[in-house]
């Protein structure tokens, strides 16, 4: 994805934001592969994850899917994990708008997932959300992300025995992904009411990228949605990481202009000593 985007634009380097997961794949991908990591001019991580131990409310349960992987597979198969479109569709033109007369109903589960507050939801969109809130993804991924709640660190998928992850990963246990390792100037932007990316396991995030940290923001009152649903966003989220942006394309103008200053010094030099010569 990143290398086509560059191809199309003709741009060396872009920027990257992420939410939740989408954090997790990039400390995963930026700290392993150098070449990747080259590519990103800044790295901004809404609701950001890396190591998760501190886990609460309904998303603490998935953890114990790993005790039961072989019967998650019998259940699901091995291949897309694709939650149920007709119950979405269900809740989304049938419970959910008559819920909000009881309390915001379908908003106070959602809440169960990701930080219990519903104080900065517009409960009148909140049909459009669960209508396109569930996205497909893979049963290996659910159970990699299980794994790594279950076993409190950042490591690639266990592939069940020692005979199989040795086959794969030529050790007997998953290699960690150390995230320690980033190189991508970062900047993360978390909530202090956030039931996933806990401010405990973000505490432990900060620490371990402080030297590519670039900046921190933090907003007490925001659980894991509110980055794309809270109705301040725009104001406390989007603005701020947009004149970050807007900085950072300013200084690589800067850049190109003093390696052209450079380049063209070297360029006359060259002549200078050909003419001398």
């Amino acid at each position: 994805m990143v290398t086509t985007v560059l191809q199309v634009t003709g741009k060396k380097k872009l920027f990257y934001v992420g939410h939740s997961q989408g954090t997790l794949m990039a400390f995963m991908g930026f700290s392993s592969n150098p070449e990747l990591a080259s590519k990103i001019r800044l790295f901004v991580a809404f609701a950001p994850i890396a190591r998760i131990i501190h886990v609460k409310g309904l998303l603490g349960i998935v953890k114990e899917l790993v005790t039961a992987e072989g019967l998650i597979y019998r259940l699901l198969g091995n291949e897309q994990f694709d939650p149920p479109s007709a119950v979405s569709r269900f809740l989304a033109t049938e419970i959910c708008p008559r819920a909000a007369l009881i309390l915001g109903l379908c908003e106070t589960v959602e809440s169960l997932l990701s930080g219990f507050d519903i104080s900065n939801i517009n409960q009148t969109r909140y049909p459009i959300y669960e209508a396109h809130g569930d996205q497909s993804t893979s049963t290996k991924n659910i159970i990699h992300f299980a794994q790594i709640i279950r076993y409190k660190q950042v490591q690639k998928f266990d592939y069940g025995s020692s005979v199989a992850n040795e086959l794969r990963y030529n050790q007997t246990t998953p290699p960690l992904y150390d995230i320690s390792q980033l190189t991508v100037p970062t900047v993360l932007v978390a909530g202090g009411n956030d039931w996933l990316g806990d401010t405990r396991d973000v505490m432990w995030l900060t620490a371990t990228i402080s030297s590519v940290l670039r900046d921190t923001i933090f907003i007490d009152k925001y659980n894991h949605d509110d980055y794309t649903q809270g109705q301040d966003a725009p104001e406390l989220v989007y603005r701020p990481i947009m004149k970050m942006f807007t900085e950072a394309l300013k200084e690589e103008k800067k850049e190109e202009a003093i390696q052209q200053v450079k380049d063209l010094i070297l360029e006359i030099t060259k002549l200078v000593l050909q003419e001398t010569v």
